[in-house]
This record gives structure tokens, C-alpha cells and sequence, in this order.
């Protein structure tokens, strides 16, 4: 039972860190196609606007999945998951600060064109 917890910790450690990698990149491109709708016009139909938004709620939802998930791994077993998830908690940040900037940034400017 031990080792399969191991085995459990260590892939669940490697798809947060390659989210929390992965997220704050998917929150600047969005941010970049929306702001640049002349530049990428066949990226800024409607469709992919709201993928973009979508993509900004990502780490949000990453987040909340996350809390629970070290909380346990922290607590059930101590090898060097700690530091593990506290990097990705930093990564896991940037990207919510950025996506939460990005949709502020989208509600305030309205819409400039309709869905």
C-alpha cells in the first residue's frame, strides 16, 4: 500500500508541476490574442474568445483542486513532496494573478465586439 501511495504522489506531483507550468503560459496567450484582435483575426471569433476565457478560469479550478490534494500529501506522507507542491503553489499563483487580472481586464473594457 505504501509504494502505491509513493506511486500515486509522484504522478499526481508531475501533472501539477506541468500544469502549474503550463497555465501561466495558456493565461498570456490568451491575454495576447485578445488584445491584439487586428493581429489575429481568425483567432478572435467568438468561439476562441471564449476558449480564451475559459482557459483563464483554468487555474482557478487547478487551484481549488490543489489545496486538498498537498494538504494530504503534506500531512500522509512526508518525503520531498513539501517542497515539491509549495513550488507549484508559486507557479499555481502567478498563473491565478495573471488570469484574474486578464478577466478584470476583460469585464472593465466591455464588450467590443458582440459574441
Amino acid at each position: 500500500m505504501r509504494e502505491f501511495v509513493a506511486t500515486f504522489l509522484d504522478a499526481g506531483l508531475l501533472v501539477l508541476a506541468v500544469l502549474a507550468f503550463l497555465l501561466p503560459a495558456l493565461s498570456l496567450l490568451a491575454l495576447l490574442l485578445r488584445a491584439k484582435p487586428e493581429k489575429f483575426p481568425r483567432l478572435n471569433t467568438p468561439g476562441w474568445r471564449r476558449a480564451g476565457i475559459a482557459v483563464l478560469w483554468l487555474p482557478f479550478l487547478v487551484m481549488a483542486v490543489y489545496g486538498g490534494v498537498a494538504w494530504w500529501a503534506a500531512s500522509a506522507y512526508d518525503r520531498y513532496y513539501f517542497f515539491g507542491l509549495l513550488i507549484c503553489f508559486v507557479y499555481l499563483l502567478c498563473a491565478m494573478l495573471l488570469s484574474a487580472g486578464g478577466l478584470f481586464w476583460i469585464r472593465s473594457t466591455g464588450r467590443q465586439r458582440p459574441d
